[in-house]
């Protein structure tokens, strides 16, 4: 290691991912005698590392032989971890098939820091107005990012607001939270998200969400395209069937539905 990089470690919180590394190579389970033989630390020092992994789950005592395992934090986290890896691979072809059917544009995304971060998008039919869009929205005035903020609790909508002090986009946009609080329940009753040219004047966007076993959603797909051609085509009726349509079947391959 170098000098810059041993000085930019913290020593405990290293000690604590020795700790973690050696009941991980040793199968999942290990002893403090174990760990202390692999990484030369006093056994006082490893007892105080587990006890406060054991603290926030991270680690679990086997009290009949006195040994250690991963808790279930590694089990939930390495789900969440397979799940990122495999879900744009594996949307990509449903992406394909509903873009085929809506002949509009397709989009998936996640929340990253309170704003929609797309992974992946499939085009449509050629539009500079849907190609002209930015990899990154804010929550408020997406139909992928009210899916989100549809998930959040008053408090936290409310702090959402507070910190985010939405700016009108177009004369469609939500800005306050009163309004968006009606807005969200429609969205929860319905299933599904519009933005209404809430972001663009002239775009209109269906979305659906992704949801894992857990009913937490790990992200969306939607259908962005002009609101002329979307509503004068196969109808928003159509494009919203084949969006929940798509996004259950991204749940179905990703193996979230039985």
């Amino acid at each position: 290691m170098s000098e810059k990089e041993n000085y930019n470690t913290i020593p405990m919180i290293e000690k604590a991912c020795q700790v973690v590394d050696v009941i991980s190579k040793e199968g999942g389970e290990a002893g403090i005698s174990e760990i202390a033989r692999q990484t030369g630390m006093s056994k006082s020092t490893i007892f105080r590392v587990l006890y406060t992994l054991q603290s926030w789950n991270w680690i679990q005592k086997d009290e009949a032989s006195d040994r250690y395992r991963l808790g279930l934090f590694f089990l939930q986290a390495g789900k969440q971890v397979a799940g990122k890896l495999k879900l744009e691979e594996i949307a990509r072809p449903v992406m394909e098939r509903v873009a085929e059917e809506t002949g509009e544009g397709v989009n998936l995304g996640t929340c990253f820091e309170d704003r929609v971060l797309i992974l992946e998008n499939v085009k449509g039919q050629a539009s500079l107005l849907v190609l002209g869009l930015q990899p990154v929205f804010d929550l408020y005035c997406s139909g992928l990012g009210k899916l989100f903020l549809s998930e959040m609790t008053e408090e936290q909508l409310h702090d959402y607001f507070r910190r985010m002090k939405p700016e009108q986009k177009t004369d469609s946009t939500i800005t306050t939270e009163e309004e968006m609080k009606a807005e969200l329940q429609q969205i929860r009753q319905q299933g599904y998200s519009l933005d209404n040219e809430e972001y663009e004047y002239g775009l209109l966007c269906v979305a659906a969400p992704i949801r894992n076993p857990e009913g937490k959603m790990i992200g969306g797909i939607s259908v962005s395209g002009p609101v002329s051609r979307m509503k004068r085509g196969k109808g928003v009726a159509s494009i919203q069937a084949s969006v929940l349509a798509g996004a259950a079947e991204i749940e179905e391959r990703m193996g979230f539905r039985l």
